[in-house]
């Protein structure tokens, strides 16, 4: 969950960029997973009760984008026993790839690496789509 305990920052954008930032030099540490989720206008750092900006799906996305060594649970073990589908989602992704990309924004003003394996495809997008 990084700083978002402290923090009223455009978390969603500072999510998809790190991978560029921290992991050019390597695995890093971070933890992902945060189940009490908010859009911006709703967000409050809470330090006793954290939240996170964006999306369940995004959260979960990053558990595969993120190259940690050792990942794990970052909420409260019982939000996870609540919320099966996130659980599983978690349990069931690959942890191999067969190759890391870089798709095409595809609508979102920034888009993060992605990976692939088979049909499975993974990308981090912040939350702000481009409009015409």
């Amino acid at each position: 969950m990084e700083n978002v305990k402290w923090a009223n920052e455009d978390v969603p954008r500072y999510d998809v960029t790190i991978p560029y930032i921290r992991m050019m030099a390597g695995l890093m540490d971070y933890t992902p997973g945060a189940m009490r989720n908010s859009n911006r206008a709703n967000f409050r750092p809470i330090n006793s009760n954290p939240m996170s900006q964006g999306t369940r799906c995004h959260q979960l996305a990053m558990y595969v984008m993120y190259e940690v060594p050792f990942q794990m649970l970052s909420d409260n073990p019982t939000i996870y026993m609540k919320e099966q589908e996130c659980t599983d989602f978690i349990t069931s992704v690959p942890v191999t790839f067969e190759r890391d990309s870089c798709p095409r924004r595809q609508g979102w003003r920034i888009c993060g690496p992605g990976k692939k394996k088979g049909d499975y495809m993974v990308c981090l997008c912040n939350d702000k789509l481009d409009t015409p």
